[in-house]
């Protein structure tokens, strides 16, 4: 299904609805999908420092499955 046609079927129940609103709302559902379901993973690379035992990690960073060093 596009995009398109999930918009279309939105303003079908929602036809007060902005394609604005609904792409936001799209992208929102993508997003928490990925999250929940671990889909998406990358990689993530970073100096240490000597005698350093913590790190802080960023903010897009949900978890981590596997550390190498």
């Amino acid at each position: 299904m596009t995009q398109k046609q999930m918009i279309e079927l939105v303003q079908q129940h929602h036809p007060n609805v902005g394609e604005t609103q609904i792409r936001l709302w799209l992208n929102q559902a993508l997003r928490e999908f990925c999250r929940k379901t671990g889909i998406l993973k990358t990689g993530y690379q970073f100096t240490t420092t000597l005698n350093e035992r913590w790190y802080g990690l960023p903010a897009y960073v949900v978890s981590v499955s596997d550390v190498d060093y």
